[in-house]
């Protein structure tokens, strides 16, 4: 696969990569209620490990209250100032985030240094073991309407990138129907080397900071039972490395082929 230019004006929002395993089961409890048996335990030693790592600033983002099955609980910043880059856990959820300075060797480096620290603190029990189900990459894309100065999603469509969309006739009615129009677009398409794993995109309308915005949502995700062992980090550590770049070797050339050449310059 060729190899994607470099952008640094692309216009990113965030980077995401999310590791889930799986939650103790029991007949009658709904997804939303189920335990991580593991996880009282993980936030105190997490804890103390991130602030040894780099990342001393920690937000709980649900004070009081145990959160639920795969939400973020605790948010790990490096100091007051700066959203990014950050950790985050939850019962059943590890998650690692990089914003406007993305680069991906930093950004793969940020992943597996806070992977090899879950699995560094994550308690180790007779009952229950940590078994990874579910590997995400998302990019978040935010484009303006300056960009090719529409609003008009069909238009925004067939300005700034390969695809295109024929509108049926009732729709140009302009007597009846109004010319500002929002719109979305979801494809998912499975990857035929990575087992169990599909590359999808979700494109539409949008805001950011309350101003319109196309968005654009690119994931790479593997869902397995497990994907592999995490029984020993010096072993799991490369092989999600692998993973990290193999998916990478999609999304990257995704987004060179979606969005229009001329338009591309724009982000160089």
């Amino acid at each position: 696969m060729a190899k994607a230019p470099h952008l640094p004006n692309a216009p990113l929002t965030e980077v995401v990569f999310e590791l889930r395993w799986a939650l103790e089961e029991g007949e009658g409890i709904l997804p939303p209620l189920r335990q991580d048996p593991g996880y009282t335990v993980l936030t105190h030693a997490f804890r103390d490990s991130a602030k040894r790592a780099g990342f001393p600033v920690v937000k709980d983002l649900s004070p009081g209250a145990p959160p639920l099955a795969y939400s973020v609980g605790l948010r790990f910043y490096q100091s007051p100032e700066r959203a990014f880059p950050i950790w985050q856990i939850g019962p059943g959820i590890f998650a690692a985030n990089l914003s406007a300075d993305y680069e991906w060797v930093k950004f793969k480096k940020l992943v597996l240094k806070g992977v090899s620290h879950l699995l560094k603190t994550y308690p180790k029990m007779k009952t229950f073991t940590l078994r990874p189900l579910t590997f995400e990459l998302r990019y978040i894309d935010n484009f303006s309407k300056d960009l090719v100065r529409t609003l008009e999603f069909p238009k925004f469509i067939k300005k700034a990138t390969t695809w295109s969309v024929e509108i049926p006739e009732f729709f140009l009615n302009k007597k009846s129907i109004g010319q500002i129009s929002s719109g979305r677009v979801v494809y998912i398409f499975p990857i035929r080397n990575m087992k169990n794993t599909t590359l999808s995109f979700d494109f539409g309308s949008g805001k950011k900071d309350e101003n319109p915005t196309f968005r654009l949502d690119t994931k790479v995700v593997t869902k397995g039972e497990p994907i592999f062992s995490a029984a020993r980090a010096d072993v799991f550590i490369p092989k999600l490395g692998s993973w990290l770049e193999s998916a990478h070797n999609f999304t990257s050339p995704f987004f060179t082929s979606f969005i229009r050449p001329d338009v591309l310059e724009k982000f160089k």
